[in-house]
């Protein structure tokens, strides 16, 4: 297996678990840089257990590819993926498609979750606010 099939693989199985990214790959040839751009910012600033796949997916690639090199980047990075070769993103185009969260109320009102598409969201559409 090539770096650009491991890549495409990693980035499939990447999608699945976290269906609402989207990622866009270009290869620089001239760098040897292989540049994942992730959206949204806030799952490639904030979720955890994304940062920890991509910090093993970027370790492991390391030690199999060098001297190639993989870089994520974000939508906010100076570095962007100006022409993607691959775009990875989940199949059904409906997930997240509308979210809307009204602001609690100072009597600890509950958050109102509003949301389309995916039968794994949660069937509620309230979560109340614990603060």
């Amino acid at each position: 297996m090539n770096s650009h099939q491991y890549i495409e693989n990693k980035l499939q199985k990447l999608v699945k678990e976290f269906p609402q990214i989207t990622l866009l790959y270009e290869f620089d040839e001239v760098n040897e840089t292989h540049v994942v751009e992730v959206s949204p910012l806030s799952v490639y600033e904030n979720n955890n257990s994304y940062m920890e796949a991509e910090g093993d997916l970027t370790f492991d690639f390391d030690q199999r590819f060098f001297p190639e090199e993989i870089m994520f980047v974000s939508e906010d990075s100076l570095t962007r993926v100006t022409n993607p070769q691959k775009v990875f993103k989940n199949e059904s185009p409906a997930y997240w498609e509308e979210f809307e969260m009204t602001e609690p109320h100072l009597n600890n009102q509950p958050i109102h979750l509003c949301y389309k598409g995916s039968a794994s969201l949660p069937k509620s559409n309230t979560v109340n606010n614990t603060r």
